[in-house]
């Protein structure tokens, strides 16, 4: 690191203690080929709840106006608990060895020394291989749907599957998931983490954006209402 990059560094470290009650901040990367910014990780003293917009728009402008990096903060008891039942994010953002600040008052904790366990490789493709059969069923049921021309049936659960892949895409690319069911708002929270999952459907493109509309409607209408149509074709 050289001098410039350090003092950049010293100098957003300051900041972000001064506004906020921190207790750890790890510097690391988005670890994607093709989009590997560094990322900024802040874990918060405690059990805070959810930062104030005014806090929120401060973080926003030390992070973004005085580098490239991106950035996440989180609670500590909701950092521990995702680091404990081998969160990908946690597991590689938050090893010692990227720590760049640590509270002078930090008690140890789970953080205290982390390093990736041996049993942790296995335990995440477990998980993984888990949550791809359980969504598999989604798609499977879309298909099973569709071949009875049982169509809004088939678009809710090709919106489920959907839906959940960007869920559970976030959650180990960003360390939590935003809790929506509009596909459109989740490309939206994880494109800046995982580009190609925040482009799949271009909103830009008006055939592209009224599929998305029949999406989101498919889970909508079939929660809540009972009226939607959606043809083969679409």
């Amino acid at each position: 690191m050289d001098n410039a990059t350090q003092t950049t560094q010293s100098q957003i470290i300051a900041k972000l203690v001064a506004l906020l009650d921190i207790k750890y901040i790890y510097q690391s990367d988005t670890g994607l080929a093709g989009s590997n910014q560094p990322l900024l990780i802040v874990v918060l003293s405690g059990s805070c709840s959810a930062l104030t917009q005014k806090l929120s728009v401060m973080v926003a402008k030390i992070c973004q106006e005085e580098t490239a990096m991106l950035y996440r903060i989180f609670p500590l008891d909701y950092a521990e608990e995702q680091l404990i039942v081998d969160n990908l994010f946690f597991v590689y953002h938050c090893t010692w060895d990227k720590l760049i600040y640590q509270s002078p008052q930090a008690e140890p904790d789970r953080f205290q020394g982390y390093q990736i366990p041996q049993s942790t490789p296995n335990n995440l493709q477990t998980s993984f291989n888990k949550e791809s059969q359980k969504l598999a069923g989604f798609l499977e049921g879309a298909t099973f749907f569709m071949d009875k021309n049982q169509l809004s049936h088939a678009a809710y659960m090709l919106h489920q599957y959907i839906e959940l892949w960007f869920r559970f895409a976030a959650l180990i690319t960003m360390g939590k998931a935003r809790k929506s069911h509009r596909i459109k708002d989740l490309q939206t929270y994880i494109k800046d983490f995982a580009p190609d999952l925040g482009n799949l459907l271009d909103t830009e493109i008006e055939e592209e954006h009224s599929l998305l509309n029949l999406l989101d409607a498919a889970y909508i209408t079939a929660r809540y209402e009972n009226h939607y149509h959606i043809n083969s074709e679409q």
